[in-house]
């Protein structure tokens, strides 16, 4: 279970790196108070691509895992975490904004920890979810 989560969480992170490293360029050298327009379709495009790219790879990063490891469920569990992780995402998105809520999307270190870990456990219950699916669907 293990490899599937830290599979899946690397290739979702793999997928959303460059949306994100594109955002944190445009705030780079400005002070805090500052505000930055983005472009709505721009950046319905970007976080279309992220999310598409994030599934994508985070498919093909479990996929591969356990081909290369010789697992039996290689197929079943790739399958598995394809129908569960739109789901997921769904899940982890409503969590994070229940997550930011409590702390009035303030924009602090905290409160965006506290998103970060919010996603990254709901994302890694559903690797898990997936790999668990899987091994019961036998």
């Amino acid at each position: 279970m293990g490899r599937v989560v830290t599979a899946g969480l690397t290739g979702v992170l793999l997928g959303l790196l460059p949306g994100v490293l594109w955002i944190v360029s445009a705030f780079v050298g400005l002070p805090p108070d500052a505000s930055v327009a983005f472009p709505v379709d721009g950046l319905l495009v970007l976080y279309g691509g992220s999310v598409a790219a994030a599934y994508v790879l985070a498919l093909l990063a479990v996929f591969q895992t356990l081909r290369l490891t010789s697992d039996p469920l290689v197929r079943r569990t790739t399958t598995a975490v394809a129908v569960a992780l739109p789901l997921g995402a769904v899940v982890a998105t409503a969590a994070a904004l229940g997550a930011g809520l409590l702390f009035s999307f303030d924009a602090s270190v905290t409160m965006w920890s506290a998103l970060t870990i919010v996603v990254v456990l709901v994302l890694a219950s559903t690797f898990a979810g997936a790999r668990r699916w899987a091994h019961t669907d036998r």
